[in-house]
């Protein structure tokens, strides 16, 4: 009976805590590609100049702005001290490190050229982010004139139209074919 008991205090606490746990705060744990380009330069250079892979990602860490970032350096530098292959521990991390870099450092791994391998990624993500950037900026423009046009045409419809509508009733004209379609138009909405 006592077991119970303590079973039932155990599950409410425990509902408590996953309660506690999913409304609390959590940092984003996305990480921008612009610190994952710095962080493939300065990776690829200390590895060049001899640091070793764990002691520059622990730098990182502790450098580290956002709590996301932070968390996950951690993560891949906690995976190393166990053994794990740098590009598994990246791959574990799917947020972070796109699938082009894992790849990319296997390879590495087993060509032992993870310094330039790395400079590489960080080059080629960079073009990437540039090149999205100009499909962003070369889209703004056509899709602010399309919503301009969409509000100029509602526009017209509900304040235009209807306004064609009492003049062509007040002079008793008959109402020309396209321009009776757009007023039925003009009415449906």
């Amino acid at each position: 009976m006592d077991q119970t008991v303590t079973s039932a205090a155990d599950r409410k606490r425990t509902a408590k805590d996953s309660l506690r746990e999913f409304l609390t705060f959590k940092p984003s744990q996305k990480v921008k590609v612009q610190e994952i380009i710095l962080f493939c330069r300065q990776l690829g250079s200390f590895v060049r100049v001899g640091i070793p892979v764990t002691t520059a990602i622990r730098t990182f860490a502790e450098q580290a702005t956002s709590p996301g970032s932070k968390k996950i350096y951690n993560e891949v530098v906690a995976d190393l001290d166990r053994g794990v292959r740098i590009s598994d521990a990246f791959a574990r991390h799917p947020q972070a490190f796109p699938a082009i870099l894992v790849d990319m450092v296997r390879s590495a791994e087993v060509s032992g050229n993870l310094d330039q391998v790395l400079r590489q990624a960080a080059r080629h993500m960079e073009r990437e982010r540039a090149a999205r950037q100009k499909i962003k900026s070369a889209m703004t423009y056509p899709v602010i004139i399309a919503c301009v046009a969409f509000v100029v045409a509602i526009g017209i419809v509900v304040f235009v139209l209807p306004e064609f509508s009492n003049l062509y009733a007040s002079l008793n004209v008959k109402t020309p074919g396209i321009m009776a379609a757009l007023l039925g138009f003009s009415a449906f909405i």
